[in-house]
């Protein structure tokens, strides 16, 4: 009976120990290699609401993040974030922030076609209809909300490449 009491103390402990060296070894769930947002300035850049570079633990650049302001339809503000891969070039997200579009038109540029559709590319960008020396479909019946697209994803690239 108490070699069994001993037997699950010891079982407790050695599950106590293998779980902090886990933790430890991955200093604390991955903390050690995860990117740190270091906030760009942005003061005076027009079209640009804030801005920041993804950094490693050793300060080595792993990306960017850009929010922006364009105009779209009917002159309202869409405000768009825009991320790239480490070499400030290649858009790795797209994102829909605050708007005032009809979710059925302009909205769209919101949706995982046009997100996906920008997604990979190099920009600066030029939108239109592919084939016809651009790289990114227009949303169809949403031309104005489209170009803000672009407007704020070559605003995000021009802020990045002057400020690497």
């Amino acid at each position: 009976m108490r070699d069994k009491k001993y037997a699950g103390i010891i079982a407790g402990l050695f599950v106590v120990a293998i779980t902090a060296f886990t933790i430890w070894g991955t200093d604390f769930l991955g903390s050690r290699n995860a990117a740190e947002a270091v906030a760009m300035d942005v003061k005076g850049t027009e079209g640009i609401k804030e801005a920041s570079s993804m950094q490693d633990k050793d300060g080595n650049v792993t990306g960017y993040k850009v929010v922006t302001v364009s105009k779209g339809f009917a002159g309202e503000d869409v405000e768009i974030t825009v991320s790239f891969e480490a070499d400030g070039t290649k858009i790795a997200g797209f994102e829909l922030g605050a708007n005032n579009e009809t979710p059925t038109l302009g909205g769209q540029i919101g949706e995982a076609a046009f997100v996906g559709s920008v997604t990979g590319v190099t920009a600066p960008v030029k939108i239109g209809t592919v084939g016809e020396g651009t790289e990114v479909e227009a949303v169809s019946g949403a031309t104005l909300t489209s170009q803000a697209a672009a407007t704020s994803i070559n605003n995000a690239y021009n802020f990045i490449q002057s400020n690497k």
